[in-house]
């Protein structure tokens, strides 16, 4: 079990007060000792919320992974580990297609088109 979870928080808006436009960050506390850590960060801007607002739009953070993710794990190490081709490698060859679409699209596209996602869906809560 790992102490601490990180990812992107997906589904903030910007009318939330710890949101940034610069991007916020997730970070789950899953055991006494990632609080211990997150608490040892002097410089670091840290605001408790509810644990399904953190997770809901994030399916990295709910349940057990599925079969899907469970198959590109094995690719991956498989590709990684077993044939040594390394990480750019490994990375490659199970990448999703958004990663893609995410590494090629030019940033103020990709942020553009954030934005009108989360206005479309808030819109719709």
């Amino acid at each position: 079990m790992c102490d601490i979870k990180v990812g992107d928080f997906w589904g903030i808006k910007d009318s939330d007060t710890y949101w940034n436009p610069k991007c916020v960050s997730v970070i789950l506390a899953k055991t006494q000792k990632g609080i211990d850590a997150l608490e040892s960060l002097p410089d670091f801007l840290l605001c408790e919320i509810e644990h399904t607002k953190a997770t809901i739009n994030n399916a990295g953070f709910m349940g057990h992974p599925n079969e899907a993710l469970l198959i590109k794990r094995e690719r991956f190490t498989q590709v990684f580990i077993d044939q040594g081709k390394g990480l750019a490698a490994a990375c490659k060859d199970t990448a999703p297609k958004s990663f893609w679409v995410k590494y090629y699209v030019p940033t103020s596209f990709h942020t553009f088109i954030k934005k009108v996602f989360h206005f479309l869906i808030d819109k719709t809560k």
